[in-house]
């Protein structure tokens, strides 16, 4: 029987269309009781599964999520902590995972507001469930980046260049870990979601005046906490793009 007599003809791809495309079952779905790989592989893989199972109130997801989020951020504060040793190996880790969850508390009245805003009633502990994987998604991301900036932290000496590259690794990571919210709304079709485009804003700022209040968390000072107040932006441009000028300079 040749392709004329097939009464079921598969139709040829159209135009921009790939001839085989991933079937959803290839996607595995998340356990009502998953294991940690189980979990980590369906918010890398389908964050917007795990956004709506959220929504579900499963205690034991939300407290993995939490523990992926201490573990990753601990681990790369230590990495950290490691450019400069000393009492920056135990300070950076506990002031780097202080600040990333107290910035979270801080934004979570707004993130409650706006969530309701955009067309989608949640309850206080739904959002604070949202709010553990949004960063657990970026301690992930932490955690991969990790390999790279440990062989920085040994190689390079310059704390103005080991700042702008940390700060790039997290905003890369932070970014990426805002999609998983951004994946849920459009799984739960928000009807404003540039209300939470706006509430990314506010809580990547958030991090950084928590970065500057924090200092140092890259380098040694006198104290563990520096006394004068600064503002985020002076903060990065002095410490880390000021730096790099002055490195240059010399240089020179």
């Amino acid at each position: 029987m040749n392709e004329l007599d097939d009464p079921n003809p598969v139709p040829p791809p159209r135009d921009g269309e790939s001839a085989a495309q991933p079937s959803k079952d290839e996607i595995p779905e998340l356990p009502l009781n998953p294991t940690w790989g189980e979990l980590v592989e369906s918010l890398l893989k389908s964050p917007a599964e795990v956004f709506e199972r959220l929504l579900t109130e499963r205690p034991r997801i939300v407290g993995l999520l939490v523990a992926i989020s201490f573990v990753g951020h601990t681990a790369y504060g230590l990495i950290l902590g490691a450019f400069s040793g000393y009492e920056q190996l135990w300070a950076a880790p506990i002031k780097f995972t202080f600040g990333s969850f107290a910035a979270a508390a801080l934004c979570l009245p707004s993130l409650y507001v706006l969530t309701c805003m955009s067309g989608i009633g949640l309850r206080v502990n739904q959002v604070v469930s949202i709010l553990a994987g949004i960063y657990a998604m970026t301690s992930l991301l932490l955690l991969a980046f990790a390999p790279v900036a440990f062989v920085f932290t040994y190689s390079v000496n310059a704390v103005g260049w080991m700042g702008f590259f940390h700060l790039g690794i997290w905003g890369i990571s932070i970014g990426i870990g805002l999609n998983f919210l951004f994946a849920g709304m459009l799984r739960t079709r928000s009807l404003r979601s540039n209300l939470l485009h706006a509430w990314a804003v506010i809580l990547i700022v958030t991090l950084l005046q928590m970065s500057a209040t924090l200092r140092p968390l890259i380098g040694r000072a006198d104290t563990y906490f520096a006394p004068e107040r600064r503002f985020f932006v002076e903060h990065w441009w002095q410490t880390s793009l000021g730096k790099i000028g002055e490195e240059l300079r010399e240089d020179d």
